[in-house]
């Protein structure tokens, strides 16, 4: 089983993406980068989706949730 976490935070999610933390609040805000309220304000971004991200903005598709 692998040890790293299913969620990771806005913060994290950024520099796995390569952007600025603002940025990646920004894609959440727009519907780009989906992610999900845990505990009530925190806010976690999957591992997939982070994949998925990536894959939607190749393809040049920005599908909205």
């Amino acid at each position: 089983m692998s040890a790293e976490p299913l969620l990771v935070s806005v913060r994290v999610a950024a520099q796995l993406l390569g952007v600025g933390r603002d940025t990646a609040y920004e894609l959440v805000r727009e519907g780009r980068l989906r992610a999900v309220h845990v505990t009530g304000r925190r806010l976690l971004v999957p591992r997939a989706e982070l994949a998925a991200f990536v894959e939607r903005e190749i393809n040049g598709s920005r599908t909205r949730p």
